[in-house]
């Protein structure tokens, strides 16, 4: 195992040592608390991300980058608050050089919505919709809408349904930091092939 150098910076990032992994789960449970609305749950807390993103020395003790695949470790999961049931998770996961081109199958969160933060390396993230085309209207077909590259210290965040995969675009260990308004374990979501455009019920 490698330790991860948590807190390592692009040359533009500030650091914030007035926050703490505690004080933004605090936030977390604050802004739940005070909304059922997903998209101001899902804004607000990817704004305390960008806050959390930038405290040095973050993840030391928390998460170590193995030599080959990827590493996950679940940092809070809680049982009170959650959309769109109790249940958030809050998780940070890091995948190594020897991942780099394998990207995560398309997939939706069901009535989950979730919130990525690139604590270092760049994440590719993807988007796609259902569409029906011209002049046949009568047949949906998954068409992309939209590509981005996720670098260090920016956050996403995905609504309901909506529907994407990510993937490690460098060849060093990218780190995310993840919540999902509720743990995917337990929501029905979908996960999509690109070939046959079809859709298939997990979790």
């Amino acid at each position: 195992m490698k330790r991860i150098q948590a807190g390592r910076r692009e040359g533009e990032m500030t650091q914030i040592t007035s926050y703490s992994m505690d004080a933004f789960i605090d936030d977390a449970r604050k802004t739940f608390a005070g909304s059922d609305d997903a998209r101001v749950q899902a804004y607000s807390i990817a704004k305390y991300m960008e806050k959390l993103l930038q405290v040095p020395n973050l993840l030391d003790g928390i998460l170590e980058i193995p030599e080959s695949g990827t590493a996950v470790v679940s940092i809070h999961h809680d049982e009170e608050y959650g959309h769109p049931a109790p249940g958030f998770w809050l998780m940070c996961n890091a995948q190594t050089q020897t991942d780099a081109a394998v990207r995560a199958r398309p997939h939706d969160h069901g009535a989950a919505w979730v919130v990525y933060g690139v604590y270092s390396g760049a994440i590719q993230q993807t988007t796609w919709r259902w569409a029906f085309h011209d002049p046949d209207r009568s047949v949906p077909h998954l068409d992309e809408s939209g590509q981005w590259i996720q670098k260090t210290g920016e956050v996403a965040f995905f609504m309901p349904g909506v529907i994407h995969a990510q993937k490690n675009v460098f060849d060093r260990p990218s780190v995310v930091i993840r919540l999902e308004g509720q743990k995917l374990d337990g929501v029905i979501r979908h996960s999509y092939d690109l070939q046959t455009e079809s859709a298939t019920v997990v979790g």
